[in-house]
């Protein structure tokens, strides 16, 4: 097994600044609410994203944007921006459902 030594939310802002981090995410300053996008259909289920998210972060609240869509796409608050940054860099670009979820930070308000 391998352990992971847990990241500061410095050290995971310090990797998302770098050529990794999309134009979006330069202009949206970091926040509790981060938008998810690429989903399948069947992913946007409120409380299967809150499981999903809550093994990175206290979620406040979910808000599904888009079902009708063949890529849905929804809005997740949680508790503090460091738990935020740590969704961000354990579940950007990772599978669900077949697709690449697509993480990033936004002002939109839940």
């Amino acid at each position: 097994f391998f352990f992971f030594k847990q990241k500061t939310a410095y050290e995971i802002s310090a990797c998302l600044v770098g050529s990794e981090m999309c134009i979006r995410d330069r202009i949206n300053p970091p926040s509790s609410v981060l938008h998810i996008s690429n989903l399948v259909p069947e992913a946007c289920n409120e409380q299967l994203l809150k499981v999903l998210f809550s093994a990175y972060g206290r979620v406040e609240s979910v808000k599904i944007l888009n079902v009708e869509n063949t890529r849905s796409m929804c809005l997740v608050k949680l508790l503090t921006m460091e738990e935020s940054f740590n969704v961000m860099a354990y579940l950007h670009d990772t599978e669900l459902g077949g697709r690449k979820m697509q993480i990033s930070f936004t002002r939109s308000k839940i």
